[in-house]
């Protein structure tokens, strides 16, 4: 019993001492400033579908979260995503992996998410050419409803699809190539067994 009990106690002093360097660890890292990089564009294709798409460590936690000006109903920043991926010493998710521990410090980064998204709204000069013709001229009729589809008009499919990037992965290294755009591409499901061979623009595999 006295040994069970020894044996006990320091399994529970290994644990508190391996907590302890791990509390160490995060708060020396937290002294170290940590740059965030935000991603802002359009969702051409399903602009009722926008907001941030929040990451920790590549482990997506959060999407679709409106922040900013997209919640003060006007049309400014509608339909537009952004993404950011958080480095667990940053903010932690909680155990479910569906929220952050701290919903303080998510707020703040919500906050200033929305500061850097409005000034991504500004410098793409959208407002100045026009909201609606904007939108129109990737299939979205004026005065129609935010959350409906564009248009499936084989014009406006086609310009949409040359504002996106297509990117597939590579069967050997693993590694995803961007593929140079082409109207046989639109709609195109690649092949399974796709190399870096099979790509038409070889110097995007660098």
């Amino acid at each position: 019993a006295v040994r069970q009990a020894q044996t006990i106690a320091a399994d529970a002093r290994s644990e508190a001492n391996l907590l302890s360097k791990i509390v160490q660890s995060k708060q020396k890292a937290l002294k170290h400033p940590k740059t965030l990089t935000f991603t802002f564009g359009f969702n051409l294709n399903s602009r009722g579908q926008d907001g941030m798409f929040v990451y920790n460590c590549s482990r997506l936690i959060k999407m679709y979260e409106r922040t900013g000006v997209q919640l003060d109903g006007s049309n400014r920043c509608q339909g537009v995503v952004g993404i950011v991926d958080i480095p667990y010493v940053v903010l932690e998710p909680t155990h479910n992996k569906q929220d952050f521990a701290d919903a303080k410090e998510y707020r703040h980064l919500l906050k200033a998410m929305g500061e850097h998204l409005f000034q991504y709204w500004k410098d793409t000069g959208i407002e100045s050419q026009g909201v609606d013709k904007f939108w129109e001229s990737f299939g979205y009729a004026p005065g129609m409803r935010w959350d409906l589809p564009a248009s499936d008009d084989p014009k406006f499919i086609r310009k949409r699809a040359m504002q996106l990037l297509s990117e597939v992965q590579c069967e050997k290294c693993l590694k995803w190539r961007t593929i140079p755009f082409s109207v046989k591409n639109i709609g195109k499901d690649f092949p399974p067994d796709w190399t870096c061979s099979m790509n038409t623009d070889p110097a995007r595999n660098k």
